[in-house]
């Protein structure tokens, strides 16, 4: 420490990885981002965003520091992810074409229960076998 010098600090212009901010920080950036590729996020789970261009739907879904990138069709997902990977570095660790699958299920039931006036409803995402998002609800 120099003398005189004791109360001056640094200010990190950017998050380090590892940080308690870090998390915060990279969800706040890719927000920013993604937004500014009309992507939206969805309001009941906030890792997942959705872009709606006719009758193509691809998701981005957020996991700690990865990206699961779902599209409906080939060339549209080639180019967001060409995208993204000039806004953050990126390694692409599954990609197929005809490989991966994903499916959605939803469901409701309108008051089952007769002591109970409300209603259920829910829905389940699985890419392959694996669930990548889910939401029940009553």
């Amino acid at each position: 420490m120099i003398v005189g010098e004791e109360r001056k600090v640094c200010h990190l212009q950017k998050s380090i990885y590892g940080l308690k901010q870090a998390c915060q920080s990279w969800n706040i950036r890719f927000d920013e981002v993604v937004w500014g590729y009309d992507f939206i996020k969805n309001d009941f789970d906030p890792c997942t965003y959705i872009k709606v261009s006719g009758s193509f739907v691809p998701f981005l879904v957020l996991y700690v520091d990865g990206v699961l990138l779902i599209e409906n069709n080939v060339k549209m997902l080639e180019d967001t992810e060409a995208w993204l990977s000039t806004k953050f570095s990126m390694k692409n660790l599954v990609y197929g074409s005809g490989e991966l699958i994903l499916e959605g299920y939803n469901d409701a039931s309108f008051q089952s229960d007769d002591n109970d006036v409300k209603s259920l409803s829910g829905f389940v995402f699985k890419l392959n076998a694996g669930v990548v998002d889910l939401k029940s609800s009553k």
